[in-house]
């Protein structure tokens, strides 16, 4: 608890904060938590700097010796508590889509499960990604600086060893890639969520500002009356 005290007043949220919350009891609202996590996890993957030796520069070259220093020990341009954080982030968010797995069911149409939607969401983006950068480079175009496909496919495979439930659907990808960055779901799917998910997960948690997330997004529907939310969020 005391790991985390800039946390702590995420149970004292004013009613205009409520309104930045995903609505988890909806399919598009689970969708903005599900991508929100998933853009903290692949903080790494998307961030410029992750491509770049400390201090170099867009028209720098790369030596053999910053090649060398990245690949066996990713040397790059992001300070050290930076990435600190950005570990503590990432692994919060994977905490997330763990609790997402174990305690939310989400139903397609005809009443179907569909399984692991957090972890079918970031191998989607991986994918497209390596789709893109592969077809970007053939077409001779640059993209971040100084990142190439092997660097690209190197950080994306990071990520996959990070999560056993990501690698299994990772592993199991077939064809070629969606090339989309955007998940869609028929209409009609549904969202629920086991009736002992809020206790279930704040009495096993043991990450004191997770649980308080969870407090909030799991009630935040009942806490604001749908007729006061604002335009465009769910109602």
């Amino acid at each position: 608890m005391s790991s985390c005290p800039s946390f702590c007043k995420l149970n004292h949220f004013s009613d205009d904060e409520y309104f930045h919350l995903p609505d988890v009891h909806t399919v598009e609202g689970l969708l903005d938590l599900i991508s929100g996590c998933t853009l903290v996890i692949l903080g790494n993957v998307v961030d410029f700097r992750t491509y770049c030796a400390p201090n170099q520069t867009e028209d720098d070259p790369t030596t053999a010796e910053q090649h060398r220093l990245w690949k066996e020990f990713d040397r790059n341009d992001i300070l050290g508590d930076e990435r600190m954080t950005m570990c503590y982030a990432r692994g919060m968010a994977l905490c997330v889509f763990e609790w997402i797995r174990g305690w939310c069911v989400v139903r397609n149409p005809e009443g179907g499960v569909i399984d692991d939607l957090p972890s079918k969401h970031v191998v989607q983006i991986m994918d497209a990604l390596l789709a893109y950068k592969a077809k970007a480079e053939v077409g001779r175009l640059e993209g971040a600086p100084h990142c190439t496909l092997w660097m690209l496919k190197a950080q994306i495979l990071n990520v996959v060893e990070w999560d056993s439930a990501i690698k299994k659907v990772w592993n199991e990808r077939t064809g070629e890639s969606s090339n989309s960055l955007r998940m869609t779901l028929d209409e009609g799917c549904k969202v629920e969520w086991r009736t002992d998910a809020l206790y279930k997960f704040c009495k096993d948690s043991k990450c004191f500002s997770l649980t308080l997330f969870s407090i909030a997004t799991l009630n935040v529907s009942s806490e604001i009356p749908s007729a006061s939310r604002h335009d465009g969020l769910r109602s």
